[in-house]
């Protein structure tokens, strides 16, 4: 996959960057910024968001990943009158599934692009019982990009399955 490179990806307007999947569909990937502090990735195909990456910038030099999800139950809203009536007519009105296409690594690695460009030298956050148990490859996924993952998550948050951490410096 490959994304247009810009100089300075923070402005006070959205920025925009299209990119294709692995079977050649185009996304649209939008990176916001809020008060220099959250910093909000969404992806979408067709003008839907299929998904998004959210994080929060601790000063001077780390970044806390919040969330990054791939949907995978996205409904496509058709566009005129006679593509609404078929789907109701032949209840073809079907879910899609964004998962598989290499849409989370793409976004994550735009996230590890991003920080390092603004010198952010520790990216971090948690992965949750709810994420592991739907994604038993989760934490292996982490690892192929790159995160350490510490089990030793204490008792602060007995939700909290493991924590994983980069270093950029």
């Amino acid at each position: 996959m490959s994304f247009q490179e810009k100089s300075d990806l923070i402005s006070e307007q959205p920025e925009k960057f299209i990119f294709s999947d692995n079977k050649g569909r185009k996304y649209e990937l939008c990176l916001e910024m809020d008060d220099d502090k959250c910093i909000y990735v969404r992806l979408k195909h067709r003008g839907i968001k299929v998904g998004e990456a959210n994080c929060v910038r601790y000063p001077p030099d780390k970044l806390l990943l919040a969330d990054l999800n791939i949907y995978d139950e996205v409904i496509h809203i058709p566009q005129n009158f006679w593509d609404v009536f078929l789907k109701i007519v032949l209840n073809r009105s079907k879910k899609k599934n964004y998962r598989k296409r290499g849409l989370g690594s793409y976004l994550l690695q735009f996230v590890i692009k991003h920080a390092s460009k603004k010198g952010i030298k520790l990216i971090f956050g948690k992965v949750v019982k709810r994420d592991s148990d739907n994604n038993p490859k989760l934490l292996e996924w982490y690892r192929k990009h790159g995160f350490e993952v510490d089990y030793t998550t204490g008792n602060d948050d007995p939700d909290t399955v493991a924590r994983i951490y980069m270093n950029l410096s």
